[in-house]
């Protein structure tokens, strides 16, 4: 079993994620009150990269969530500026759906418009996936409805969108609950908001899967009209993953990439395995693995990585399918990202620590068969004490967040350097201090734009605490130009001051050997429903059955027995705090 990470690792994770700028805001506006769930951060989200995208003309679209729990868009020029005819509040759906729009998710158009992907929740807590092609003016595109274009029907749950621009229009993958199981869903829309040719209009059902209700797909498209989608089956101890390519036709064709090493804390957002295509028609999937723990006792874990083509041919170390390392040896290789270089190779950074090992982050850059690219040493090199974030800087290079004793840096990595260059230069951020949710994205010149929560008055999510009295929050967006060094004024995001809001607390202790306690915040009294799932979605535990609670802060015991009062497996399970039209879902890890 892993071991707990060590708290200076701890430290320097929230530390990244918290970056300071020295420059002073040029907008401002009241900030608002806001509860400690996970997905009602305004910059929350599976994929760190989808929050920003490129409008072709060196500025950036951005997409957070406001106090009514929908999402609201904006353009923004390099300057920050916001172009004419976008309100200055940013775009939200026209539409008479009383409805929260939730985890959405953005992929350039490539004609400066943006396609937005999220989950729909109505009042009556039924979810839907949905799509809208947003054009540069902030019109929706043409043969596009003004509230977007619904890719399913009803269902218990839809989690985490994920969304690709594919051949002539865009794709979404997600995970819903229909009939007692978790299926894995795919839909492709072509750029005028119809189904694409040979695809039905509610998307295909890929089957069913030993996979999370609470986990999120991996996606990747060809270049042309074939997506590859990816995604963890859940096992005892080490879980599978699983790999399909689906023609334009919605035929798919399904492999298992790796058997049995992905680790049970791979479900959370900062372990998640990642996909990426390769330029070439295939695509590079990477992962934390956990398997080397039985062969060599000091290897905890480690990152691989593969390239495969639509028919599932393991491109690197094709002699042992899913054991191409990119980082292998004594501790942990934790928190791995990938960015396609788009010649068939990429760029890799994860975080090096002890037991055993140096305390470090790293990159690394393979070529497309899978050695280390021209100038780059075999164990890559050393980026400060820990790296955050990886982006594409949309010329087939990389930008790097990372952060060291002097504190935080945003680094590019141009296609065509190596280390054999010398070091590149890097634009220092200032000392780390209470920013969350940190965003960054290319401009495509060179530069990038960084976007960022700033909380006061609560506990991050995830860290524990109250949040009865909700959390003073802004949104704020800053250019970056890497080759004079110059960083734009701050310009905070407009959000709605809402009251406080319903949440659902991470359960403790997490993974539970006995009763683990879940807590949770009611915005106002009402009746209350928890169900406990396992990870094909089968309910084995109510907690309370419209039980009537008060408002604030409340709390349940759970003893890990089953609905007949016999312990449950050891494994990962679901719970559901259901309240009204409000719904979370967080998950524990029961142990033997």
């Amino acid at each position: 079993m892993r071991g707990p990470r060590p708290m200076f690792f701890l430290h320097l994770s929230a530390a990244f994620s918290a970056i300071t700028f020295s420059t002073a805001v040029a907008q401002s506006a009241e900030p608002r009150l806001l509860s400690s769930c996970s997905h009602c951060w305004p910059l929350s989200g599976v994929y760190a990269n989808s929050l920003m995208a490129p409008d072709g003309a060196g500025g950036t679209y951005v997409v957070w969530v406001d106090g009514s729990f929908r999402w609201r868009l904006q353009r923004l020029g390099a300057d920050l500026s916001v172009p004419e005819p976008w309100p200055s509040s940013g775009l939200g759906l026209t539409t008479e759906r009383q409805s929260s729009r939730i985890y959405p998710v953005l992929a350039a158009d490539g004609s400066g418009g943006v396609y937005v992907a999220w989950a729909e929740q109505a009042t009556n807590g039924d979810m839907s996936a949905w799509l809208l092609r947003v054009r540069a003016d902030g019109r929706p595109a043409r043969g596009w409805p003004n509230g977007g274009v619904a890719l399913t029907g009803p269902s218990p749950m839809v989690t985490y969108p994920a969304l690709v621009r594919s051949g002539k229009g865009a794709a979404v993958g997600w995970v819903e609950a229909r009939n007692g199981k978790a299926l894995i869903r795919l839909a492709a829309r072509d750029a005028n908001g119809r189904p694409l040719a040979g695809w039905p209009a509610d998307g295909v059902s890929l089957q069913a899967c030993e996979c999370s209700l609470g986990d999120a797909v991996l996606l990747a498209s060809d270049g042309r009209a074939g997506l590859f989608l990816g995604w963890m089956e859940m096992r005892e101890v080490l879980s599978d993953l699983q790999v399909a390519y689906v023609s334009g036709l919605g035929a798919a064709r399904t492999w298992t990439l790796v058997s049995r090493a992905l680790p049970p804390d791979a479900i959370q957002l900062e372990s998640h395995p990642e996909m990426v295509a390769d330029g070439l028609g295939g695509a590079i999937a990477l992962w934390a693995d956990q398997r080397g723990q039985a062969r060599v006792g000091k290897d905890l874990v480690d990152a691989f990585a593969q390239r495969m083509t639509p028919t599932g041919q393991d491109l690197w170390t094709p002699a042992a399918p899913g054991h191409h390392p990119i980082a292998a040896g004594p501790g942990y290789q934790m928190n791995p990202h990938v960015v396609s270089d788009g010649k068939g190779g990429a760029y890799f950074a994860w975080n090096e620590h002890g037991p055993f090992a140096e305390t470090s982050g790293r990159a690394q850059h393979l070529d497309a068969q899978g050695r280390a690219a021209s100038g780059w040493p075999a164990g890559g090199i050393a980026l400060g004490l820990e790296v955050a974030g990886l982006a594409s800087d949309l010329d087939d290079g990389a930008l790097a967040m990372w952060t060291d004793s002097s504190g935080a840096h945003l680094q590019r990595i141009g296609s065509r350097w190596s280390p054999e260059s010398g070091a590149p230069a890097s634009l220092s951020l200032g000392a780390p201090a209470g920013r969350s949710n940190v965003r960054m994205a290319s401009d495509g010149r060179g530069g990038a734009f960084m976007a960022w929560e700033e909380r006061g008055g609560v506990v991050s999510p995830g860290l524990g605490g109250s949040s009865a009295e909700g959390a003073r929050l802004k949104v704020l967006i800053q250019h970056l130009n890497l080759e004079s060094g110059v960083a734009s004024p701050i310009v905070q995001l407009p959000i709605d001051q809402p009251g406080i809001a319903f949440a659902v607390h991470p359960i403790a202790p997490n993974p539970a050997h006995g009763p683990c306690l879940l807590r949770f915040d009611l915005p106002a009294p009402g009746p209350v429903t928890i169900d406990v799932f396992d990870v094909a979605g089968r309910r084995i535990a109510r907690l309370a059955d419209r039980q009537p609670f008060g408002v604030g802060s409340q709390s349940v015991t759970w003893d890990l027995s089953d609905r007949r009062g016999r312990r449950v497996p050891a494994g990962l399970y679901l719970v559901r705090v259901s309240a009204g039209r409000n719904q979370a879902v967080v998950r524990i890890t029961v142990l033997g």
